[in-house]
């Protein structure tokens, strides 16, 4: 008796913002450039995120209709969908529940200091001021960027008039207190 390889079951998981809109027969995907006989023939199942309504999302109850509901949201608008969110999460494990913490907090770019962000959760009513915490140290850490952004884009306007006013890359560079390279950095920029 001859045995045979497991069964396969292709799937496409879709997590982008456009409609995807690929046919599901993969061998239509594919170059005609060899014989056809040897491009296989079968159908993905398709899970395209942005195809699922907040409604389904939340009948279906678990980590991944949370985690498809968080990637369908503006980051910004997600405050106001914490109960939801911690609705879709209380039936898991607390196993999953802090794997969930931990990809949300990847997700809002909140890596930087592991330990004090990712305390193990121990009950389900922790989730809500999880998920509210992780969302204000993202709103902070985008003030801070923003911030940063708004000083870089002041002291590049400061050095271009400086320069405007016929004063050297060195005497520009004395008066702001920075490095020549910072001053080159912006002229080049300018050019």
């Amino acid at each position: 008796m001859s045995k045979k390889l497991p069964a396969v079951f292709p799937i496409l998981l879709y997590n982008g913002e456009s409609k995807w809109t690929a046919d599901v027969q993969f061998s239509n995907l594919i170059e005609q450039t060899v014989s056809s006989r040897f491009i296989p023939k079968f159908e993905y199942f398709k899970i395209a995120e942005n195809e699922f309504s907040d409604e389904s999302l939340l009948t279906i109850k678990n980590v991944v209709s949370a985690l498809f509901f968080v990637e369908n949201h503006e980051i910004d608008k997600l405050k106001d969908h914490i109960d939801s969110l911690v609705v879709l999460l209380k039936k898991e494990d607390l196993s999953v529940i802090n794997l969930f913490s931990t990809w949300i907090n990847d997700y809002l770019g909140n890596r930087t200091d592991r330990q004090e962000i990712m305390h193990p959760i121990k009950s389900i009513t922790e989730v809500k001021s999880m998920l509210a915490a992780s969302l204000e140290r993202y709103e902070k850490k985008l003030l801070k960027e923003g911030r940063e952004e708004g000083r870089e884009e002041a002291l590049d306007m400061s050095i271009l008039n400086m320069k405007g006013k016929g004063l050297s890359a060195s005497k520009i560079a004395d008066l702001l207190n920075i490095s020549m390279e910072r001053v080159e950095k912006t002229l080049k920029k300018q050019k």
